[in-house]
């Protein structure tokens, strides 16, 4: 049988010490006081850019709204964004000319390859299209190996910068300026000359006034390539050949057409007897014979030019009855913003 405890006070147990009895309180919700929110400024206008897939309305917004909600809406033949503001919606601005650069110090963009030149007179080394019109502070670096060393911003291949210079020959001068008349598709270009040795360059910055419009980052573009010290790619496999006739070697598909810096290593088994390679084009002898009679790698190089899905070729042979050694076929433009695909390292 089961004893149940009797139900009296002795029953009760006392509440643990340091322990006091919780009770639920019930609130009523405060309403929190609402800060007037203005139509924004011009400045503030451009965070628009955020909502790009916002509802489109037929016509003028009528239903109730979230605070801060915000749509498109079509009316009188043009588009416009509306906000939810301060309890009732408001036309904030139109999609025509909505979205424009205002030069400032945020960063949109930055290529930043140390490119080169020796030309005496202007050369391009990079280029950037720009995606949307406006006014866009442009800055680079620059440093001369001797003399004088000069950069200046052009627009599709037009001068439009102020001629920038620099005699530091140990440090990097930063050169900044804000060139407006930017159009949607420009070519934003960087071109270089030094009258004597070689000028170098790097970090060509774009900025603007607002985090908003740089989020949209515009695209790096070179044009035809220029051959250069910049390696995009590389066979490095060592391949060898005993063959007296020219047989391939290596082979590298062109992605990109233009003008590279080729280079590969070379090298006999057997010294005096030569060692020969020469590049091909699509199986057609385009280069110079290069020929190594030492037992040492010799880096051969010349700057070739070559169209989209072109393969280059390195062809190799030996003379007499020794091994030649040939190692490391590379290609080299002045950018890293465009490149090749090793397709066949070996025969």
């Amino acid at each position: 049988m089961i004893s149940m405890p009797e139900d009296n006070e002795n029953n009760k147990e006392e509440p643990k010490e340091g322990l006091e009895e919780v009770k639920e309180e019930v609130r009523e919700p405060i309403e929190e006081p609402r800060e007037f929110i203005d139509i924004p400024t011009d400045a503030q206008r451009k965070v628009t850019r955020l909502y790009a897939g916002l509802p489109v309305l037929t016509s003028t917004p009528t239903h109730k709204g979230w605070e801060g909600e915000m749509v498109w809406a079509f009316v009188s033949g043009s588009y416009y964004l509306y906000g939810y503001i301060n309890s009732g919606w408001r036309q904030i601005t139109s999609l025509t000319g909505l979205f424009t650069y205002a030069a400032g110090d945020i960063q949109i963009l930055i290529e930043q390859t140390i490119d080169s030149s020796t030309s005496a007179t202007y050369e391009k080394v990079k280029e950037i299209r720009i995606d949307m019109p406006g006014t866009l502070r442009v800055k680079f670096d620059i440093k001369p190996s001797t003399g004088t060393g000069y950069g200046r911003i052009y627009k599709n291949g037009v001068a439009v910068g102020t001629e920038q210079s620099s005699t530091d020959t140990s440090n990097w001068v930063t050169k900044s300026e804000d060139i407006s008349g930017w159009s949607a598709g420009d070519l934003l270009q960087l071109y270089v000359k030094i009258a004597s040795g070689t000028v170098y360059v790097r970090k060509l910055e774009l900025l603007c006034d607002s985090y908003i419009d740089a989020m949209k980052k515009p695209i790096i573009a070179t044009g035809a390539l220029t051959a250069g010290y910049t390696i995009v790619a590389c066979s490095e496999i060592e391949t060898s050949t005993s063959s007296a006739t020219y047989v391939k070697a290596k082979e590298i598909r062109i992605t990109k057409g233009g003008t590279y810096r080729v280079s590969f290593d070379l090298r006999t088994s057997t010294a005096p007897n030569p060692a020969y390679g020469r590049i091909y084009k699509n199986g057609a002898a385009l280069g110079t014979e290069q020929i190594n009679t030492s037992e040492t790698y010799a880096t051969k190089s010349e700057n070739l030019s070559f169209a989209t899905e072109d393969l280059l070729q390195l062809y190799v042979k030996s003379g007499g009855e020794v091994g030649a050694f040939f190692d490391e076929l590379k290609l080299g433009i002045k950018s890293l913003t465009d490149y090749s695909q090793i397709i066949e390292e070996e025969v």
